[in-house]
């Protein structure tokens, strides 16, 4: 108890309340004195800048991950429990993205993405459609990177909800059956039910791991096209380590895990409401 507890302080609580004082001074990654400003870096951040649009391209990207692993690793889960033959290797197959290191799933869209030698382009422009910019074009930009976030993302949606999926009694499909209800019937009033709890958890996951995902969008665009998906994250190294400074970089980093925070209180009210309710 006490060596977890020593590895809370030292590793989570330490970095978390450094980062929250630096958010405070003029920190700079040149080294030299800091001084306490108060919460000019934060007012800075809200009257100067492109941070308004940071935090929108990024509260979009969030959204469009969470929802789309979602979908996907739920849609994954159902077909690969359906499948008796070679269900392991299946399985295996749609793990795999999940195990690749994201720098290199950013490498290897980098090239399905490039213009000129992309495996993308190059049927598109055998079918006749030409060439499309998917992370050059301001608009296209954002969805690409988060279709490949999502890519990524959705097998340890698969693997929670196939655990899930274990854990339902095959007498209420039993008698779903015997009640004459359809497969879509099924799904919605047996199975989707019964998984909710699990369901609710991974998607409160999926948005923490959103604000944090950041060597697949650097690799990709680097917060361009003009600052289309420069999210939080990516403003951040940019403002910490390009711009050398520290303690704006901070801020950002604290406002990013404000959201978070939000979102895992707003999670847990949800749930007592739910269970206060039954």
């Amino acid at each position: 108890m006490s060596g977890a507890f020593a590895y809370i302080v030292v590793f989570i609580m330490y970095p978390m309340g450094r980062s929250i004082w630096m958010s405070f001074t003029n920190a700079s990654l040149l080294g030299g004195s800091s001084r306490f400003i108060g919460l000019d870096n934060y007012r800075q951040l809200f009257t100067t800048g492109d941070f308004g649009q940071s935090l929108w391209v990024t509260l979009v990207y969030v959204a469009a991950v969470t929802c789309g692993a979602m979908v996907v690793g739920v849609g994954c889960a159902l077909l690969v429990e359906r499948v008796r033959t070679a269900q392991a290797v299946v399985r295996t197959a749609l793990i795999l993205p999940w195990a690749m290191p994201t720098l290199v799933v950013g490498l290897l869209f980098a090239l399905i993405f490039d213009p000129n030698i992309g495996v993308l382009n190059y049927v598109l422009h055998f079918a006749g459609i030409g060439k499309i910019g998917w992370v050059t074009n301001n608009s296209l930009a954002l969805w690409s990177v988060a279709a490949v976030s999502v890519w990524t993302v959705f097998p340890f949606v698969m693997l929670v909800t196939l655990a899930a999926l274990g854990s339902v009694e095959g007498e209420l499909y039993d008698e779903s059956a015997v009640d004459g209800a359809s497969v879509w019937q099924t799904l919605r009033f047996v199975t989707l039910p019964t998984i909710a709890p699990s369901l609710r958890i991974v998607a409160l996951l999926t948005v923490i791991w959103s604000f944090q995902l950041f060597q697949v969008t650097w690799v990709l665009t680097e917060g361009g096209p003009i600052n289309g998906t420069n999210f939080l994250i990516i403003n951040l190294y940019k403002t910490g380590f390009i711009d050398q400074q520290l303690g704006s970089a901070a801020s950002i980093g604290v406002i990013g895990l404000g959201f978070s925070v939000c979102a895992t209180v707003a999670y847990f009210l949800l749930e007592r409401r739910r269970n206060s309710a039954v």
